[in-house]
């Protein structure tokens, strides 16, 4: 059997919050140790950090992607070039259907019925 709870402390346990600071009223509230300006400058570097780890996954899938095409092309020649554009085309005509630029009016059709 559970025990009975005060009011506060079941808020506490339906919010997520028990166990915190927020279900202690004697405890002092958290300072954040860093300045606003501080705190802007790691939010910039954390950017443009994710804006790298983004262009060198970008490059090396780019590179990877090369080193296949050369490879498939030095085995298997030409004839797998044209069907690489063939399948290519396959994909791009279901994207468009699928997105609904194949349909009349469009993509963003509204809430118009498909015929």
């Amino acid at each position: 059997m559970s025990d009975p709870k005060t009011p506060e402390q079941q808020h506490a346990v339906t919010t997520g919050t028990a166990g915190t600071a927020a279900t202690h009223g004697h405890h002092a509230p958290v300072t954040i140790p860093f300045t606003e300006a501080e705190l802007d400058d790691f939010h910039k570097s954390d950017k443009i950090g994710g804006g790298s780890v983004v262009a060198l996954m970008a490059a090396i899938f780019s590179i990877g992607l090369v080193l296949y095409t050369v490879v498939a092309l030095t085995v298997y020649g030409v004839d797998l070039l044209r069907a690489g554009f063939v399948a290519l085309a396959l994909i791009v005509a279901l994207a468009a259907g699928a997105w609904g630029l194949l349909r009349p009016g469009g993509a963003g059709g509204g809430n118009r019925p498909v015929r």
